[in-house]
């Protein structure tokens, strides 16, 4: 495997934890879109309150991945209510869908060689074969680190029909269901 870094990442979802419990519903999610203003605009903001206070949490969508990274590096330096927020690992997850692209095209888009970004980081490079050999054998995987919380990977098909196929089931498919 192969490792490098590259400035890709159009994750423009994050999901906020840790809210106050001390603060009425409507409230809080004023306070919270005036608060996330700071970092860029935003597109979308729900709050899905759960019975437990402490599992309660928020989706946020900028118009941008920069104003999300701008929020999740500042998380905890800028306290929220008296409160840090957190960053639910596993919901952002499932939020993130990835591209998939041919590397190389020709006039028949004959290639093998499959580019997938946007891929959580923390998905691993086991986990990414087993997601993306379901429609063929990987013969081999390269994984390039973002500056953000994502990995680009590409994958090198046996041919290009089992590269087309993936392309068609798994582009823009969510990795966690």
């Amino acid at each position: 495997m192969n490792i490098g870094f590259q400035n890709k990442n159009k994750n423009q979802s994050i999901v906020l934890t840790n809210f106050p419990t001390n603060v009425e519903i409507k409230e809080l999610h004023n306070k919270l879109y005036e608060f996330l203003r700071h970092f860029g605009n935003v597109i979308q903001l729900i709050y899905k309150d759960e019975s437990d206070k402490n599992k309660s949490y928020a989706i946020v969508r900028f118009d941008n991945e920069n104003s999300t990274n701008n929020l999740r590096f500042s998380l905890n330096l800028v306290p929220f209510l008296g409160s840090y927020l957190f960053v639910d690992k596993e919901k952002t997850i499932q939020l993130i869908m990835p591209k998939c692209e041919y590397t190389i095209v020709n006039e028949e888009n004959n290639s093998n060689i499959l580019e997938i970004t946007n891929i959580p980081k923390e998905v691993g490079e086991e986990n990414i074969k087993g997601m993306f050999e379901r429609f063929g054998k990987i013969i081999h995987l390269d994984i390039v680190h973002t500056q953000y919380e994502t990995v680009t990977a590409y994958a090198y098909y046996c041919n290009a029909a089992v590269a087309k196929k993936t392309k068609r089931k798994m582009n823009r498919a969510n990795l966690v269901k």
